[in-house]
C-alpha cells in the first residue's frame, strides 16, 4: 500500500502494471481503495478469468495487450470458439488459442516437410508465411519469431472487450534491427 500511495502522488494519466493476474488483480483493487482512479495498462499476463475474481469491478477501465481476442471476426476464430465452447462449456482464452495455433503451425510444417526429420521440419517451420491462425495471420521471420497481430482489450464488467488491433507490417525488419519503421495501428470504432 505504501508504494501505491507514492504512485497516487504522481497524478499519472495511466499506470502500467507489469505482472500476472495473481498480483495485478489485488494491486488494482487496493489502488482503487485508496482513491487511485487512473486507468491501468498491462500485458497478456493479466489475460485470465481469475483476474476478475481477484480485482472485481476495480478492473473496469483498464487495458491489456494480448495475443488473442474472442472477438476476432475471422471464420477460423468463429469455428474455433464454437468447437471450444462445445467441448469445454466456456470461452477459450489466449492460452487455448495460442496452443491451437502452435499445433496448427507444427502440423502444417510436418506436411510441408513430408515427416518429422529434424532438419526438414526446421526448414518447413521457417517457411511459415501468413498461416491462417485463430489468433490472426502468422509468419515466422528469420529468427523464428512469430510476426502476428496484437490485440488491445478493454476490461469491463468481467469481460475482455476488443478495443484495438495492432497489426505488424510484414515489410518491417524492426525485430532484427535492419529498420525501425513503426508498426501500423488501426483503431476499432
Amino acid at each position: 500500500m505504501a508504494q501505491l500511495a507514492g504512485v497516487r502522488s504522481f497524478s499519472a494519466d495511466v499506470i502500467f502494471a507489469s505482472g500476472y493476474y495473481q498480483e495485478v488483480g489485488t494491486i488494482i483493487k487496493q489502488a482503487r481503495q485508496i482513491g487511485i482512479r487512473t486507468p491501468f495498462l498491462g500485458g497478456d499476463g493479466w489475460d485470465s478469468p481469475v483476474l476478475w475474481d481477484l480485482g472485481g469491478p476495480s478492473l473496469n477501465g483498464s487495458y491489456i495487450s494480448s495475443q488473442y481476442s474472442n472477438d476476432i471476426p475471422t471464420i477460423s476464430n468463429k469455428l474455433f470458439r464454437l468447437a471450444y465452447q462445445q467441448r469445454h462449456g466456456a470461452e477459450p482464452d489466449a492460452m487455448a488459442a495460442l496452443g491451437y495455433d502452435a499445433t496448427k503451425i507444427l502440423s502444417e510444417a510436418i506436411k510441408r516437410a513430408g515427416g518429422t526429420d529434424g532438419a526438414a521440419l526446421r526448414d518447413a517451420l521457417a517457411r511459415t508465411k501468413n498461416l491462417d491462425g485463430v489468433t490472426g495471420p502468422i509468419t515466422l521471420n528469420e529468427q523464428r519469431d512469430a510476426i502476428k497481430p496484437v490485440y488491445i482489450l478493454r476490461l469491463k464488467d468481467r469481460q475482455f472487450l476488443y478495443h484495438t488491433l495492432v497489426r505488424p507490417s510484414l515489410l518491417s525488419r524492426s525485430l532484427n534491427g535492419r529498420n525501425t519503421k513503426p508498426h501500423r495501428f488501426r483503431k476499432n470504432k
